[in-house]
């Protein structure tokens, strides 16, 4: 199991950035790593100058796309992905093959 992350750690939602974009930038730079612990949506709202609902919504999106997982009773975690785990809730979409989307993906995370 990993770290809880500090509060200190997350900073506040830039004001030309959206909740969900700020979240999964704090996560794919490293700064809260997989296996780490949220803070509680209540710290997350405070440290974002967000609502908790709205925390919730961006929490519920990420989690969805597999960037975050919930523990019922223990609390939000950032999940241990890949491009290809990230590119399955897509592929139908865009009707793609995984690998072609997970390639896209790699190519995206790197720039």
């Amino acid at each position: 199991m990993g770290r809880t992350v500090p509060i200190t750690a997350i900073t506040p939602v830039p004001p030309n950035v959206e909740p969900l974009d700020h979240l999964r930038n704090l996560i794919l730079q490293g700064t809260v790593a997989p296996g780490d612990r949220l803070p509680s949506e209540r710290e997350l709202g405070l440290a974002f100058g967000l609502s908790r609902s709205r925390v919730r919504e961006v929490l519920t999106a990420l989690i969805s796309v597999g960037m975050l997982e919930s523990r019922h009773g223990s609390g939000t975690y950032v999940a241990e992905f890949t491009p290809a785990t990230l590119a399955a809730p897509f592929e139908a979409v865009l009707g793609l093959s995984s690998q072609t989307f997970a390639q896209l993906l790699e190519v995206r995370i790197i720039l």
